[in-house]
């Protein structure tokens, strides 16, 4: 379901923040690359924050940034597709998601809080094939309460700058 006519956003230097939306959103849910002629390159804080039934979103190319507690306890999502445009994650951003079973990390992906995906208990799979890992410095809780994480293959996973490994 599109919800472009439902999108709350703010305009800054001729690019667009969805902030949220006029009235809770459910099932699939996905939106256009821009709104009202203003391209959207970021999700905001708590855009999303607490919207039970969402059941999967697709996030369209052109976003670079997804605000810290963005999908934050949205217990339905049980898919999110993320654009390759996508070169930030906030913390929080997927934390409690508790329904999330799988979730790509995109190539260009080079900045996220270590728990974005806290507490997503129903997580099996990360694809993490063309993640960028060069920047990654600290690991604490990234896969926190992801209970059903059965697999994960890390043997490209650069952890040379890895400090912090802690759960």
């Amino acid at each position: 379901t599109n919800i472009d006519h439902l999108l709350t956003y703010t305009v800054s230097s001729g690019v667009a923040t969805i902030t949220g939306t006029s009235e809770d959103v459910s099932g699939n849910i996905t939106f256009s690359s821009e709104i009202d002629g203003y391209p959207i390159e970021e999700i905001g804080e708590e855009a999303f924050m607490m919207m039970y039934d969402i059941e999967g979103i697709k996030i369209p190319e052109g976003v670079k940034k997804i605000g810290k507690y963005a999908f934050w306890f949205c217990d339905g999502i049980t898919s999110v597709e993320l654009p390759e445009s996508l070169v930030e994650i906030g913390s929080n951003a997927f934390a409690y998601c508790e329904s999330l079973e799988s979730i790509n990390l995109p190539a260009n992906l080079d900045s996220f809080a270590v728990n974005f995906l806290d507490g997503c208990s129903a997580l099996t799979s990360i694809d993490l094939t063309y993640f960028n890992t060069k920047k990654v410095k600290n690991m604490r809780y990234m896969f926190n309460d992801c209970k059903s994480l059965t697999g994960l293959d890390l043997s490209k996973f650069n952890t040379d700058k890895v400090t912090n490994m802690d759960n």
